[in-house]
């Protein structure tokens, strides 16, 4: 396990998608998070951190220490690899991270229809924009 102070980072999920849930929850229970927050309970602060439009596509992943923000494939290279460090070097080999960041695109363009659900028009929807 690395050393990072996970309480430093924040994984915003959206909350209204059972994929997104599960494998977000799964980083809870093995520890490689400790930090999560759905996108219906994120305060002014966290929101002005991110960028919401690219949020909708992209799970964003915040490093309080340093400010940054990692999004999508990046943000679970960043979790994946600093709980399994050899791990991220193959994450980010150019290869594996292409077909990665196509992959991730898919599933998150499609996360609705591959598991629909309703959604609560009153809270933020960070339903992806339909991928051409």
């Amino acid at each position: 396990m690395s050393n990072i102070n996970l309480k430093d980072r924040i994984l915003i999920y959206d909350d209204y998608c059972p994929m997104c849930n599960l494998y977000t929850s799964a980083f809870i229970k093995t520890n490689f998070i400790d930090s999560r927050i759905d996108f219906s309970a994120i305060t002014p602060e966290i929101a002005q951190k991110i960028d919401l439009n690219r949020s909708r596509h992209e799970i964003p992943y915040i490093d309080n220490q340093s400010g940054k923000v990692f999004y999508g494939i990046d943000a679970l290279g960043e979790i994946i690899g600093s709980n399994i460090p050899f791990l991220k070097k193959i994450i980010f080999f150019a290869p594996i991270y292409w077909f990665l960041k196509k992959l991730y695109k898919l599933i998150s363009y499609n996360r609705h229809i591959i598991v629909p659900h309703k959604r609560d028009a009153t809270k933020f929807d960070c339903t992806p924009d339909r991928s051409e």
